[in-house]
Order: C-alpha cells, then sequence, then structure tokens
C-alpha cells in the first residue's frame, strides 16, 4: 500500500459513534482507582459489558503486574471472566502512568514515507528510532492535549499501534522477539512538525530537531487498554484509523508496516535493555496533518481499543 487512502473525508459510520474501549477485543487489562483505596492504582479487567473486574494479580498496579507477566500472562491466558468479582465505584486511570521509556518507530509504514517524499529503504536496514518522555508527554483516553504552550508549533496527529513489554530483555533475537510481548495497545504521536526542522544549523547532523518535535507536553495520548497478545491474531493485520472531528485522515492496516513487530523489538532491544512496561510505538500510515484547538480525535485499531482525545489551547 502506498499513498493517501481513497475514502478519506468520510464520516464515522454510525455503527461505531460510539465503540467500546475494548475496540471488539473480548477483553482487556485495564488500571483502575476506588475512592478511599490504600492502593489507588491497581490492575483489572475490563470485559465487553464495561464492568471491572478485580484481578487478585493486579492488587499492586500494573507495572507489578508486567513485571511478573511469565507468571501472570499463562493465568490470564486460561481465565474465566465469570469467576472475577466486579469493582464497585472503579474509574479507570491511565493505563501505563510509569514506563521507564516509550520508544518510537519513525517512518515506519511505506504510505507515510511515500507522503513525506522520501522511498521506503532496502531491506535489513535498520530501523530509526527516537523517544519521547513519560512523565510529561503522557496522557489517557479522553484527556485533552493541551497546546497553549506550543508556540509556532505545527500540531499533527499520528495513529500508532503501541508494543507493551512484559519481560526484561537485551539483544533478543528476531525469532525470539514476540515472547517479550505482554500486550497492544493504541497511541497517538502528537508530533510538532515545524519543530523537527532546525535553521540554521550547527552542521547537516544537526538539521533535524526530534527532541522538540517529539517531546512536547501531553504529546502522547496512550489507550485506556493493554489487550494480551495472546488474543491478538495478528499484529501485522489490523485496520488502524483515525478520524478528526469525525471525518476520516488515516485508513490503513499495520500490515503496511516496514519494519514489523518483532524486528522493531530486536532492533530496539539491540541499542537498550526493554524493561517491563516499556512501550514502542510502531510508526504511522499516510494522511497525517495538523491539529488545532476545538478539535476532537479518534484513533481506533481493530481489536486493541479506542482513544479519543479533545485538543485545548488553554489560557496562560
Amino acid at each position: 500500500m502506498t499513498g493517501l487512502p481513497e475514502n478519506l473525508n468520510s464520516p464515522i459510520p454510525v455503527d461505531e459513534a460510539s465503540p467500546s474501549p475494548l475496540g471488539g477485543a473480548p477483553w482487556g487489562l485495564v488500571s483502575y482507582s476506588t475512592d478511599g483505596a490504600d492502593r489507588p492504582h491497581r490492575a483489572g479487567v475490563l470485559d465487553p459489558t464495561g464492568r471491572i473486574l478485580h484481578l487478585e494479580a493486579g492488587d499492586h498496579g500494573m507495572r507489578d503486574l508486567l513485571s511478573d507477566w511469565d507468571s501472570v500472562g499463562p493465568h490470564l491466558e486460561a481465565i474465566d471472566l465469570d469467576t472475577l468479582d466486579e469493582v464497585d465505584g472503579a474509574t479507570v486511570e491511565l493505563v501505563i502512568g510509569d514506563p521507564s521509556k516509550i520508544v518510537c518507530a519513525a517512518a515506519n509504514y511505506h504510505s507515510h514515507v511515500t507522503e513525506m517524499g522520501g522511498e521506503s529503504p532496502p531491506a535489513g536496514v535498520a530501523p530509526y528510532f527516537f523517544l519521547k518522555p513519560p512523565s510529561t508527554t503522557l496522557i489517557g483516553d479522553r484527556d485533552a492535549v493541551d497546546i497553549g504552550a506550543w508556540d509556532g508549533a505545527q500540531v499533527d496527529w499520528e495513529a500508532e499501534l503501541a508494543v507493551v513489554v512484559g519481560r526484561r530483555v537485551s539483544r533478543v533475537d528476531r525469532t525470539d522477539a514476540m515472547s517479550v510481548v505482554a500486550g497492544f495497545t493504541v497511541m497517538n504521536d502528537i508530533t510538532d512538525r515545524a519543530g523537527l526542522f532546525r535553521a540554521p544549523a550547527a552542521g547537516p547532523a544537526f538539521t533535524f530537531d526530534w527532541f522538540s518535535a517529539k517531546s512536547r507536553d501531553h504529546s502522547c495520548p496512550l489507550g485506556s487498554v493493554i489487550v494480551p497478545s495472546f488474543l491478538v491474531a495478528d499484529p501485522a493485520a489490523l485496520s488502524i484509523r483515525l478520524w478528526v472531528n469525525d471525518v476520516l485522515k488515516q485508513d490503513s492496516t499495520t500490515a503496511d508496516m516496514i519494519d514489523d513487530v518483532p524486528t522493531l523489538i530486536a532492533a530496539a532491544s539491540e541499542v537498550m535493555t526493554l524493561e517491563p512496561g516499556d512501550l514502542i510505538a510502531t510508526g504511522t500510515p499516510a494522511g497525517v496533518g495538523p491539529l488545532a484547538a476545538g478539535d476532537v480525535v479518534d484513533v481506533r485499531i481493530e481489536g486493541i481499543g479506542v482513544l479519543r482525545n479533545p485538543v485545548h489551547a488553554a489560557i496562560r
């Protein structure tokens, strides 16, 4: 697939106007809080009816659950939702509020490379990565992207599938890379496109400013659900779509990725140790463009989830 989709500017279908946060998945993991809880953030299960169910393994939070994924994962794979108790008064929170790092693949869809005026690299070329700072960029589903301090920015949307790491690993082979994956979620890599290019530059090596383009506060909306990897038949065959103000802007599939999920994991782990709870964003397809205050942006990935965020420009 190359170029832009033919059906851009079509509205959200009526039957998808109020979708489940699960995006069609049978269930997913969420972080939640309850009033007066001694441990305010726990990990639980969201079922298709919208109930939050208690997980004993999640009592200490999502990071602890993911840190024990080798034992928790097989237990969850065999779980019977009918045996779990509903949590009264639960409020869904940011699904992973404290990852040690957010690793993002750049230019990883053939169609996006084409729309940016480039050419897809030949096979075997290492993926290109950058980092986003977790504590200041992450916001949750329905949270506002506040661009009030983004002076001179072109604030672009970028719908992305994100990998959730479930095992500490370094230099994992591509053939073993999927064993590192606890699950998947939805991400929007909000980008200051104007901040990407620096002029004047100190030299050719300093023309691109990935720090300014990718590190802005509130620039990483993250879905509220982690769908375990055993519920995802093929991460390379998922519909990925984005609407702005209910108008379709991105419409592709993860089959358009240049480097697939195992390749990205293996390449990232060659550079740095991956830890439970880390996020690996896998790139965006064609159709990126600028947001403005007052917009509402929806990202929907088949079988993974839904992410919806308003865009604000708060008075400073």
